[in-house]
């Protein structure tokens, strides 16, 4: 289990990760054909490893995740923060359905009670496509492109 402290101490992480990355990300069609996918593995200054990903459905473009995941040292991933695009989320302990994009983060009490550990999730207007929650997840977790302009690709 990952408590919220450690959590926070992830995500508060800097996360080099140089601005040619951020601005060559080209998603290609997985096998499926279903989905454009990404991913990026980094190392933090502290020395964790994080993975990036993202995944778009190629016929509904509202339908997509951004992910950052944590590699723990079993090499087990562990999905933190996850931005999504436009589908119905119910969370399991409040009740409670979300409709449109939203943000989820994993936590303690998702994981003591057996439910997909980032299964909260909160409704933000932050973004309206996967560039948009690309540039809120560097935002929000830390990440650190150089002297770089987000104005630049997004």
């Amino acid at each position: 289990m990952i408590s919220d402290i450690e959590v926070q101490k992830l995500i508060e992480d800097v996360k080099p990760i140089p601005y040619q990355v951020i601005n060559g990300i080209k998603p290609k069609v997985r096998e499926d054909k279903k989905h454009l996918v990404w991913s990026y593995e980094l190392q933090s200054k502290s020395w964790n490893t994080f993975v990036v990903k993202i995944r778009q459905n190629t016929i509904y473009k509202f339908d997509f995740s951004v992910i950052l995941s944590y590699k723990d040292d079993g090499n087990n991933l562990h999905i933190i923060k996850r931005y999504n695009g436009i589908h119905t989320h119910t969370n399991k302990i409040e009740k409670n359905k979300i409709r449109g994009f939203h943000i989820h983060t994993i936590t303690e009490r998702y994981q003591e009670k057996g439910y997909e550990p980032e299964g909260y999730a909160e409704v933000t207007e932050a973004y309206s496509d996967w560039r948009g929650a690309l540039d809120t997840m560097i935002k929000e977790c830390n990440f650190d492109i150089g002297n770089s302009n987000l104005d630049k690709f997004v």
